[in-house]
C-alpha cells in the first residue's frame, strides 16, 4: 500500500472554460488534496470525490485523478491531481 505521507511531488491542475489551465506543484498529497478542493462559499455545485477513494486509486497505480468537477460537464471545469 502506498504511504500518502511520504515526500513526493503532486501536481494540481485547475481547468475552466475558455481559460488556460492553472498548475501548482505540491510536496505532499495532503497539500495537493487541500488545494484541489473548490471553495464551497464561492463555487457552488461542484462534485468532489471522496479522499479515501482517491488514495485507494493512487495506491492501485493511478497516475492522474479528476478529484472535482462541475456537474455541467467535464468541459466546464475540473480539478486533477497527478503524481509527478
Amino acid at each position: 500500500m502506498m504511504n500518502m505521507n511520504q515526500q513526493e511531488q503532486w501536481r494540481v491542475v485547475f481547468y475552466d472554460v475558455n481559460e488556460e489551465p492553472i498548475e501548482e506543484i505540491m510536496s505532499s498529497f495532503a497539500d495537493a488534496w487541500a488545494l484541489s478542493q473548490p471553495d464551497p462559499q464561492h463555487e457552488h455545485g461542484w462534485r468532489i470525490m471522496r479522499r479515501a477513494d482517491v488514495v485507494a486509486a493512487f495506491a492501485a497505480g493511478e497516475q492522474d485523478m479528476i478529484v472535482a468537477h462541475h456537474p455541467n460537464g467535464v468541459g466546464y471545469g475540473r480539478t486533477v491531481i497527478s503524481k509527478v
